[in-house]
């Protein structure tokens, strides 16, 4: 989705980013992500998002429902700054 405000509050909430010099839809993108996986709390979350794609948020879940909801979460909390 796209986010002004979940994206530009991303650092102070301590969602997840992509390196913003790392093209969408390449084997380094899809690598970037796996490094989230790895070194982030990404799977606890559910979010990150793309560093080199102002306002690009990436949810996610077990339904849709689910990361719908957690975009909701995470939007409530970036409207508090």
């Amino acid at each position: 989705v796209r986010s002004s405000d979940i994206w530009c509050h991303a650092k102070r909430l301590g969602i997840p980013c992509t390196n913003s010099s790392i093209e969408n839809g390449t084997w380094e993108m899809a690598n970037e992500i796996y490094r989230l996986f790895r070194e982030t709390p990404v799977r606890n979350q559910g979010v990150f998002v793309m560093g080199g794609c102002e306002d690009g948020v990436v949810s996610f879940g077990k339904t849709v429902e689910e990361a719908g909801m957690i975009l909701f979460h995470w939007l409530a909390l970036a409207f508090q700054y």
